[in-house]
């Protein structure tokens, strides 16, 4: 949160339940961990505008939510410790993943195109890891039929290129931020990750990332 320099900031993932508030912020200091049970987001920020940013999948900047027609009539406004509000649309693997919501002071306010820019990535890499950590912990229907293939290896190994997105993948990188690390394209990218799904016999990353891991192909 010092990067943005919010007053208070919320991580909301989108999944097939709905919306869950994965992580909150007052300040710089964490509050209501994913430890019990998560809180409901009409009281992390104002559901109308964080389904509105969904919709439109761009950023939205509300210099003064409690004055803005869309958005000053939702039941959160009136506790909001900031009328300058700011929500950025998370994507992972080209699909819509949440939102982060920042309120900011003032003087913050609007924040510029690169503070965007790396706001927006640092929190793709929470949700993905919130993913990558929550895949990990729910047995697979699978696991027990998989587990001696799985020992094996796969049946067909990886080339040294597949391996080297596989690691990247890893990491959290985008397939973008892949290709501009290997001086490819984004398309290439994507062609070597559905070759590594494949052969791994999963089609998630976070699926593909726990196959590695157990198969040992990726670097400790």
């Amino acid at each position: 949160m010092t990067l943005s320099r919010a007053v208070y900031g919320c991580l909301i993932a989108a999944g097939d339940e709905g919306l869950r508030v994965e992580r909150q912020w007052i300040g710089m200091k964490p509050r209501d961990g994913r430890r019990g049970k998560a809180a409901p987001v009409e009281s992390a920020a104002p559901r109308t505008l964080v389904q509105y940013a969904m919709r439109v999948s761009t950023p939205v900047q509300v210099k003064d939510i409690r004055a803005d027609e869309l958005f000053r009539y939702d039941p959160y406004v009136a506790s909001a410790r900031s009328p300058a509000v700011c929500c950025l649309p998370i994507r992972l693997q080209d699909e819509p993943a949440g939102i982060l919501y920042l309120e900011l002071p003032a003087a913050s306010f609007p924040p510029d195109g690169r503070q965007l820019d790396a706001l927006t990535v640092l929190a793709a890499q929470m949700l993905f890891y919130t993913r990558l950590s929550e895949a990990m912990r729910e047995p697979s229907p699978r696991a027990e039929e998989d587990a001696d293939e799985a020992e094996a290896g796969p049946i067909v190994p990886l080339t040294d290129r597949e391996y080297e997105v596989l690691q990247l993948i890893s990491q959290g990188l985008t397939n973008k931020e892949i290709a501009m690390r290997l001086g490819v394209t984004p398309g290439t990218v994507k062609v070597h990750t559905n070759n590594i799904f494949n052969k791994l016999n999963v089609n998630r990353r976070t699926q593909a990332i726990i196959q590695a891991r157990k198969l040992r192909l990726l670097d400790l």
